[in-house]
Order: C-alpha cells, then sequence, then structure tokens
C-alpha cells in the first residue's frame, strides 16, 4: 500500500524541525570551530543564520549584541559564555516587550 499523504502542519513541523537542526548544527560548529572571535567569525555565523531564515534584521541584531560584548577582534572564544550570549540574544530579538 501507498504511504499516507501528510497534512500541512505536519509537514510544516517537519520542515521547522529540520530548519532548527540544521541552524544548531551551523552554530555549533562556528561555535566550536573557532579558537577566537574575528570577522571570519561573524560572517560565518551571519551566514548561517540568514541561511536558517532567522531573517536579516535578527540576524544583524544578533550580529551587532555579540560585536558589542565582544569588542576586541581576535580575542579568545569561551565556548559556553558566547553560546549563551546567542541565544539571549535570539530570545530577546523575538521578544516584543519592551522591558526585555
Amino acid at each position: 500500500m501507498s504511504e499516507e499523504k501528510k497534512g500541512f502542519f505536519s509537514r510544516l513541523k517537519e520542515g521547522l524541525a529540520k530548519t532548527r537542526n540544521n541552524i544548531v548544527r551551523g552554530i555549533d560548529n562556528v561555535f566550536s570551530g573557532f579558537s577566537a572571535i574575528d570577522e571570519d567569525f561573524y560572517e560565518e555565523l551571519e551566514e548561517i543564520l540568514i541561511m536558517g531564515d532567522i531573517g536579516v534584521n535578527a540576524t544583524r541584531e544578533i550580529v551587532e549584541r555579540l560585536k558589542k560584548e565582544y569588542p576586541n577582534a581576535g580575542c579568545t572564544l569561551d565556548y559556553n559564555q558566547a553560546w549563551k550570549l546567542l541565544v539571549s540574544v535570539r530570545l530577546a530579538a523575538q521578544c516584543t516587550d519592551a522591558r526585555v
């Protein structure tokens, strides 16, 4: 018998899960593949976020906040702190509450 046709929401859910997994994998590769935060790091991160449909404005906000937090190009990268910063910046970019 043929496989039952999937509904719109099932396909949407699968597509979003695939996108999420690609973004997480890409970000993980950036943070584990670089030992310093420099322009190459920011360019790679920006490319991954844009390709992951984060959006141009949100991507710019994330990169700008990371540059503000790590103003010295070439500083060493602490994987855990940078990851936490990225997650909090992303959540803040999604938030519509002016208090955040």
